[in-house]
């Protein structure tokens, strides 16, 4: 399990290819220097993973962003969480994706409440840890505050991402980029 104040350590006794299970606070100080640091060193990467959460995003339907998923392939499943808290909002094609090239990495996430604060589960297919992880925990928190001011007007406290890779990989030259040497 990768525990968040200690990434980079995890990041080196990884099994590339196995499933990583990780938990990181939404507010953490920890969190925001691992977004400051990951949009520095993998701008395109951060970006396009924001991009493809926003709810800007929806109206392409050519692209198949997270957000047209989430919020018109398979109707808003948003409203429907809100409603109902034991619902999962699904990425999934089980139709068309597994016959895709481009398969989405996101299949699940779960929003939960615990007292006054809301927590996210989510579900990968598969994911490289360095160019994507870290921008789907920027974008998985704003879609998290979005969702809070939406439906609750902002009376939640933001809670942990609870994150689950079925696979998980990275580069050896992106590590060497994320640690500092050429």
């Amino acid at each position: 399990m990768l525990t968040a104040n200690k990434f980079d350590d995890t990041l080196k006794g990884m099994a590339q290819h196995m499933p990583l299970y990780c938990v990181i606070a939404m507010s953490s100080k920890y969190l925001d220097g691992l977004i400051e640091k990951h949009k520095k060193i993998f701008p395109w990467h951060h970006n396009d993973t924001l991009y493809s959460y926003s709810y800007e995003a929806r109206k392409e339907s050519e692209r198949k962003t997270y957000s047209y998923r989430m919020h018109v392939m398979f109707k808003d499943q948003f409203t429907h969480i809100a409603k109902n808290n034991n619902s999962l909002i699904c990425t999934w094609d089980t139709k068309n994706d597994i016959e895709r090239d481009r398969k989405p990495c996101l299949i699940l996430i779960k929003i939960f409440k615990e007292k006054n604060v809301l927590h996210c589960s989510v579900v990968f297919r598969n994911r490289d840890v360095l160019r994507r992880m870290i921008g789907n925990w920027a974008a998985i928190r704003e879609k998290m505050k979005w969702f809070n001011e939406k439906y609750y007007r902002g009376r939640y406290k933001l809670g942990n991402i609870y994150d689950f890779s079925m696979q998980a990989f990275y580069r050896q030259d992106d590590y060497k980029k994320w640690i500092g040497r050429k």
